[in-house]
């Protein structure tokens, strides 16, 4: 069930189910645990500079559970250890009450954003400044292409019809093309 479908069920807007990413700062080897609606792409670059903690990633499987003991799909903000960093997103404060991951695939904890904050530790990046206004996870739409291609490329691609063009690698090189 995706969580549209579980926010569906529920009669909430999708973005109060709160997915966490263990994230790790590059430099430091730090861990952070970035919350935000399931609906938002996180962007990384403003996390970062918000936290003033240097590049980051998304941590590895090994090293989400080995740091956490939540399995990748069940990551949960509460009950991490005090070395990772909480950092949860401005738009779930806005609701009474928020889903959070439980530990576990498919099990969800209903609780409000600021016992959320104040349960886990959580830090509040910049809330009154000018980019507060500007969530660093903003609502962007998903997309289907993992890499931006030239323009001139996307515009070939769609002259042909296709909205979305092939990834590079998918194509066979012209000498083994048949004909």
């Amino acid at each position: 069930m995706s969580p549209a479908d579980f926010a569906a069920m529920l009669g909430y807007p999708v973005d109060r189910i709160m997915k966490t990413l263990i994230c790790q700062v590059r430099s430091t080897g730090k861990l952070v645990a970035v919350t935000c609606p399931v609906n938002v792409r996180v962007d990384f670059k403003r996390v970062a500079s918000e936290l003033d903690c240097g590049r980051m990633e998304v941590a590895s499987t090994e090293q989400l559970e080995t740091a956490t003991g939540y399995p990748r799909l069940g990551v949960s903000p509460l009950g991490l250890d005090d070395s990772i960093i909480v950092a949860i997103a401005q738009q779930s404060l806005t609701y009474d009450t928020v889903l959070v991951g439980g530990g576990a695939a498919g099990v969800e904890v209903e609780l409000a954003p600021h016992d959320l904050q104040r349960i886990t530790g959580a830090v509040e990046p910049s809330w009154g400044s000018a980019a507060a206004t500007r969530c660093w996870a903003a609502a962007w739409p998903t997309r289907t292409a993992t890499k931006a291609r030239p323009a001139s490329a996307s515009k070939r691609w769609r002259a042909k019809g296709s909205t979305i063009p092939p990834s590079p690698r998918s194509r066979k090189p012209h000498a083994m093309r048949s004909t």
